[in-house]
């Protein structure tokens, strides 16, 4: 089960606030047992936010995240920029920081960077992205480089071929 739930509020023609709540629905710990949205099992996420775009080709986020449930409950800033020089090809940078209550582990302070491009066609979608994370705290020292690729082709317009390709080294 999962959820993705977003709302929008247009502040003007270039800006627009936004709140939501995403539950997790990737899990594979649960199986068939029935669930509870609420429940200390359950990750999901709050997230209030904002955006602002200063021309056709740039614009730049600023949220908070607030996840609950589970053994890691979080809060985390983030601020984005977004550059989209033609209506094909999209680059993001974006910095995040803030802290995870992890239940067996303590406090841990979290700081990363992220970079993505992306390429999009009628026919295909392809994107790639990095990311650098630095957690401390409670005994604890990690970095982790983490990729993302992805690929969309339109082999017709019933059916698509998908691929990704996502590793992390530590």
């Amino acid at each position: 089960l999962g959820l993705d739930l977003k709302l929008n509020h247009k502040l003007d023609t270039d800006s627009e606030a936004y709140v939501g709540y995403r539950l997790d629905a990737d899990r594979t710990d649960i199986g068939l047992s029935p669930q509870n949205l609420f429940g200390q099992n359950e990750r999901g996420t709050f997230t209030v936010g904002a955006r602002r775009r200063f021309s056709d080709s740039l614009a730049m986020h600023g949220e908070q995240r607030l996840g609950h449930g589970g053994t890691a409950p979080s809060l985390i800033r983030s601020y984005g920029l977004e550059f989209t020089p033609d209506k094909h090809f999209s680059v993001n940078g974006a910095i995040e920081n803030g802290r995870i209550d992890d239940a067996t582990s303590g406090v841990i302070k979290r700081t990363a960077a992220s970079l993505t491009v992306g390429y999009t066609t009628d026919k295909v979608r392809a994107g790639s992205g990095v990311e650098l994370r630095s957690d401390r705290g409670a005994g604890r020292q990690q970095t982790v480089w983490l990729f993302r690729n992805s690929v969309d082709y339109a082999v017709d317009p019933d059916w698509r071929a998908i691929g990704r390709l996502n590793f992390a080294f530590a």
